[in-house]
């Protein structure tokens, strides 16, 4: 008797505790998302917004151009913000190979930019680099389009599937701006002081980049840097044209957009002069418009934060990232300071990307995943943890090139988020897989997202 109490004891025992441990499992197991096939794949570098309340769109790239409007009422909600509602844009001829005459075909989209009028595209035509081996950028051009003809175009009698935007008219060449880069890359390749011929977009020494803001868009700005980039140092020359000063002082032109109209000249930086924080430089990437003025860095990561709990958005503060430090202003860049205003992230990787929320701010690293600080008042708190599953898809060994809120005046729960997932070497080199790679997204009105938020392939 005695001996059956005991194995009564211990089944007792073993249910509850197996039972227990299957409810965690099977929390756990709720949790786990089915994922969808990529819609978007591959190298994914930006996603901007274009125009403003009911007629915003945003466009991202991987070789070929997207394009999704941005919901104004609840019918879109549920049409645009759902898997597979990126339409692609079929003005740029996907990229393909010609054996037969041993050429490539087509236009490969490397990178967007927008001003309050224009959406702005970056790309070229590869070509084999028979000395190397390997492909290149060549016959590198920027193209732009008019917001009114993305407008004019969705608001035509064409379905309203969001299908109407692949057939986006109205692009024009910034024939200006095309021709000193060609100038620039010929002298590039004439020069003895280092062979450029397989660099161009790839180390930055041109690039295109731009400030967002969603409620003014006459605080986008879009620029273009011509020359300079990382990887160039003092003592390269190239005589024949005005990229390069004297034998020691590399020069980058820098632009202003304007659509097909002109360009101006801002600056003419050389590696000689002293790095201003907020100001022009050979390396810029990126600029901030904070108070109504421009601020430039030579780091990917940069942003404003603004308070959107009132009527509309008030500046805080602005933002920037080198290494794993956050750098924030909460006026203009002569209050940056190494030692004041600086929160030491503890990421453990570098920041290339960010995006804001109403209440937190995400940063995207260099092969760490994706992490987040918190927002209290005018000033960065501390790093924080997911509610969602951000942190478990868009983890180490993952490089998240980019981060994208369709909205930050939205908590971060209930905002509409995009990133991109990428990384180095082959997939079995680096311990992901290709299915990954590419854009991902955030919604916060899936229809399976009623108990877990979740991130899943876009």
């Amino acid at each position: 008797m005695k001996k059956l109490i005991k194995i009564f004891l211990a089944s007792l025992f073993i249910s509850v505790t197996f039972s227990s441990c299957y409810n965690v499992i099977f929390q756990n197991i709720l949790k786990e998302v089915p994922l969808n096939d990529g819609s978007v794949t591959g190298f994914v570098n930006k996603t901007v917004r274009v125009g403003s309340g009911d007629s915003e769109y945003i466009f991202t790239q991987n070789g070929c151009l997207y394009a999704k409007k941005v919901p104004s009422n609840e019918e879109e909600v549920q049409k645009f913000h759902q898997y597979g509602a990126w339409t692609r844009v079929s003005y740029f001829q996907e990229v393909t190979y010609d054996y037969w005459n041993a050429k490539f075909n087509g236009f490969h989209v490397y990178n967007l930019a927008s001003d309050k009028d224009y959406l702005y595209v970056i790309g070229y035509t590869p070509a084999i680099d028979e000395t190397e081996g390997v492909n290149i950028p060549s016959d590198i051009k920027v193209y732009c389009l008019p917001v009114t003809s993305i407008q004019a175009c969705y608001n035509s009698d064409l379905d309203q599937t969001n299908n109407n935007l692949a057939a986006l008219t109205g692009w024009e060449e910034l024939t200006q701006i095309n021709e000193k880069i060609a100038t620039y890359i010929q002298a590039c390749k004439e020069s003895t002081a280092w062979d450029y011929s397989s660099y161009f977009l790839r180390n930055i020494s041109i690039c295109l980049f731009s400030s967002d803001d969603k409620d003014t868009p006459e605080n986008r700005n879009a620029y273009i840097r011509i020359g300079g980039g990382y990887g160039m140092t003092t003592s390269e020359t190239v005589s024949t044209n005005n990229y390069w000063n004297g034998s020691e002082n590399a020069t980058a032109n820098i632009y202003k957009l304007n659509g097909s109209t002109g360009e101006s000249l801002v600056a003419s930086p050389t590696t000689s002069e002293d790095k201003t924080l907020g100001t022009l430089s050979v390396d810029t990437v990126s600029v901030v418009n904070f108070g109504g003025t421009d601020y430039f860095f030579d780091k990917l990561a940069s942003g404003k934060y603004e308070d959107f709990t009132g009527s509309s958005g008030v500046e805080q503060f602005m933002y920037y990232a080198d290494g794993a430090n956050v750098y924030w202003s909460t006026t203009d860049t002569s209050e940056f300071s190494l030692d004041t205003n600086v929160i030491a992230s503890g990421f453990g990787y570098s920041i290339i990307s960010s995006c804001c929320t109403l209440d937190s701010i995400l940063f995207g690293t260099m092969k760490g995943g994706v992490y987040k600080l918190d927002v209290s008042g005018n000033a960065l708190g501390s790093k924080a943890s997911f509610v969602t599953n951000a942190d478990s898809v868009m983890t180490s060994p993952y490089i998240i090139r980019m981060l994208f809120c369709e909205d930050p005046a939205q908590l971060e729960l209930d905002a509409t988020l995009y990133s991109s997932m990428d990384f180095v070497y082959t997939a079995s080199t680096a311990g992901t897989t290709y299915k990954n790679r590419g854009l991902w997204s955030y919604y916060p009105n899936r229809a399976d997202n009623t108990d877990y938020y979740h991130w899943n392939r876009e």
